[in-house]
């Protein structure tokens, strides 16, 4: 059964025949301490307000009575009401995410005669509750704790143009920034940092729209990669001010492709651009050596794939690398799946 219980400044009103029925039970209380619990209502932050309403719920129950303590960091359990409320003092705010399904069914998967209680925004990618499973041998009290509406402005992304950066090249670094609170006008500066340096300086407006984007021109350092960051000035939820980005730089990029036979029209792409050195292996007599010295692989065609192939494309992932996998139109979709598997790609 789902309880939705309204937190005011009382202690939540549990009746006598629930404090029977509860007697004989534990309790569980999750404290949602997201980042969006950064939120101020009035004083204080909403986290400050959860951790309040956790301490009046227990105050609720026997001094008897144990408890369990979860959080988007991990679960603590058997605590009396004196170590729950020493436990409350050392929350504090998580990147964990955990949704309110997960929750529950972590809940059910563990826990025998006891109750729980969620406390939360209940943000909508928290909440979920058309996935949340069937359940009447538990109580499930939900206590959603109501703030004004927050504006908040956010960094989504960030993506460049070229395909292959080189030092001391110019970039073109388009990024897209999201206002939280509709119908609202405003103008933001979004500082852009290379390497630790603060590079420039542009400004995005919103005029009563969700969506901005803007554009960063520069070049870049004579360095061996670039270390970004995009920065703006948001308060009160701040963790989501700063975009952190990274890309190499190199004067060459050395290709490998795999083919059964002569590479083709990927031959051609590749053998007119300074910018690539271009290797073409086929499998009549496998060559798996210095694979470690190239930036990016190319399988190409087979309809078969060897399982020699199939463990370099593994090894090569493994180090951050990428891998173009064309299929043939005749291939064997047994040995396709082989490589899709280890991967858990959809087959």
């Amino acid at each position: 059964m789902i309880v939705f219980l309204v937190l005011a400044f009382s202690q939540p009103y549990i009746s006598k025949k629930q404090q029977t029925v509860t007697k004989k039970k534990s309790v569980a209380i999750y404290i949602d301490n997201s980042f969006s619990m950064r939120a101020q209502p009035q004083k204080g932050t909403q986290l400050d307000v959860a951790l309040m309403a956790a301490k009046k719920t227990t105050d609720a129950f026997p001094d008897d009575m144990t408890f369990s303590l979860i959080t988007n960091d991990g679960t603590e359990q058997n605590l009396s009401k004196q170590e729950f409320h020493d436990a409350l003092q050392k929350i504090d705010f998580s990147s964990g995410v955990r949704t309110l399904p997960k929750i529950v069914n972590d809940f059910l998967s563990v826990k025998n005669n006891t109750d729980l209680f969620i406390i939360s925004d209940f943000q909508k990618n928290f909440a979920k509750l058309q996935h949340l499973p069937k359940d009447s041998t538990h109580e499930f009290y939900f206590i959603p704790l109501e703030s004004q509406k927050t504006g908040n402005i956010s960094i989504d992304s960030c993506w460049i143009e070229n395909p292959v950066n080189t030092p001391s090249e110019a970039v073109s670094l388009h990024f897209s920034v999201s206002n939280f609170l509709q119908n609202t006008t405003t103008t933001i500066p979004v500082k852009l940092f290379i390497n630790d340096s603060l590079k420039a300086i542009t400004k995005v407006s919103f005029d009563k729209k969700t969506q901005a984007q803007g554009t960063f021109h520069f070049l870049n350092p004579d360095t061996k990669e670039v270390i970004g960051k995009l920065q703006i000035t948001d308060y009160p939820i701040s963790f989501d001010n700063e975009l952190l980005f990274t890309y190499p730089l190199k004067n060459k990029f050395h290709i490998l492709a795999y083919c059964p036979d002569a590479g083709g029209y990927i031959d051609k792409f590749f053998e007119n651009d300074s910018h690539f050195i271009y290797q073409l292996r086929n499998l009549t007599n496998p060559d798996y050596t210095n694979i470690n010295n190239f930036d990016f692989l190319i399988i190409n065609g087979f309809k078969i794939l060897p399982d020699g192939l199939i463990q370099i494309i593994k090894q090569f992932l493994s180090k951050g690398r990428n891998v173009l996998f064309v299929p043939a139109f005749d291939g064997e979709t047994n040995s396709y799946n082989q490589l899709f598997s280890i991967f858990h790609l959809a087959k």
